[in-house]
């Protein structure tokens, strides 16, 4: 019984040997066979032993005189007379405390290289998430935010005492992010505040190129007079703003009445709005395509009294539900 049980154990080991021999031998052939054709060997060019690698000295004529040439230097081209490369920072922000998404709506980053005359934008989505632990953000702290966010929180800490000051260490803050989460650095920056666009359009003046805009084709201005403060001051204002709903204040900014506080706000709104697509629009640089006047005509008294629903009937209400929904206390 021991003899057979110990013959049976000797056969069973001589199989599993003999499965692990065979299997260890397919497995090696099949790892030696090639994955593809082999590349064909190209055999080495022969140099006839005969042919001297170098002519001979006495090729080369004896009565003239060999004359070296000077070694031609590469003539380095320049662009706006710079060499190197530059990387332009360019932010769109909007400092209006009210507004709902404060911070830059644009960011881009610009690299300039001269040497090559090439041009590369990077565009930074406003949503995206970045560190900005080292950037001095507290009261409260702020280690982690919105890349949109880090120029207003910035604006928001700033002991500047003037708005472009306190721009710059917005800007600032934003080139610091950037380095530190994109290893970009900073040459140079435009910051353009979009909130003083009715400013810019009082230098200018308006232009009725868009259809809100043909709304204030009548629009009044008001010569500023420094802060209105005694009656004389409120007297001119009335006088310039005459029948009208909307008047643009030179070196101030804006002004709008209404029946309701809603209507107001739509001549305002609608006011801004026009300044904005002006703006981008002279922006391109492109000629600005003139409406004919008398379509200019029409489509202002198409906005006017007794042509169409009071302003803010329809939306004021909405804009309050919508607020409702936000912060439920602001009523209070």
């Amino acid at each position: 019984m021991k003899t057979g049980t110990i013959l049976s154990r000797v056969l069973i080991g001589l199989v599993v040997i003999g499965t692990v021999l065979s299997t260890f031998f397919i497995v090696k052939a099949a790892y030696q066979q090639r994955l593809g054709p082999a590349l064909d060997p190209v055999p080495p060019t022969a140099v006839p032993t005969n042919v001297p690698l170098i002519a001979a000295a006495t090729s080369i004529p004896t009565s003239e005189p060999v004359v070296s040439m000077p070694t031609p230097t590469a003539v380095q081209t320049t662009t706006c007379g710079e060499t190197g490369s530059w990387n332009l920072l360019i932010l769109g922000v909007d400092t209006v405390v009210l507004r709902g998404d404060r911070g830059a709506d644009l960011t881009r980053m610009m690299r300039l290289d001269f040497p090559n005359g090439k041009v590369t934008i990077y565009t930074f989505p406003r949503e995206l998430w970045v560190n900005t632990s080292g950037l001095g953000l507290t009261n409260p702290t702020i280690d982690a935010t919105e890349l949109g966010t880090v120029f207003y929180e910035a604006l928001l800490r700033s002991h500047q005492t003037t708005q472009r000051n306190a721009m710059v260490d917005g800007t600032n803050a934003t080139a610091r992010m950037l380095s530190w989460n994109f290893s970009l650095r900073t040459d140079h920056y435009m910051t353009v505040d979009v909130s003083q666009a009715p400013a810019m359009i009082d230098a200018i003046g308006g232009v009725p190129i868009t259809q809100t805009a043909m709304r204030f084709l009548r629009i009044a201005y008001h010569d500023y007079q420094g802060v209105v403060l005694d009656a004389k001051g409120e007297a001119s204002l009335l006088h310039d703003l005459g029948e009208g709903e909307a008047l643009i204040l030179r070196n101030h900014g804006l002004l709008t009445v209404g029946a309701t506080v809603g209507e107001a706000f739509n001549w305002m709104h609608r006011l801004e709005l026009s300044c904005r697509s002006q703006l981008a629009a002279m922006a391109t640089g492109a000629k600005l395509n003139a409406v004919p006047a008398d379509v200019l005509e029409k489509t202002y008294l198409n906005y006017q009294p007794r042509t169409r629903r009071p302003y803010g009937v329809m939306e004021w209400p909405a804009l309050l539900r919508m607020l409702d929904r936000i912060d439920p206390g602001f009523r209070g």
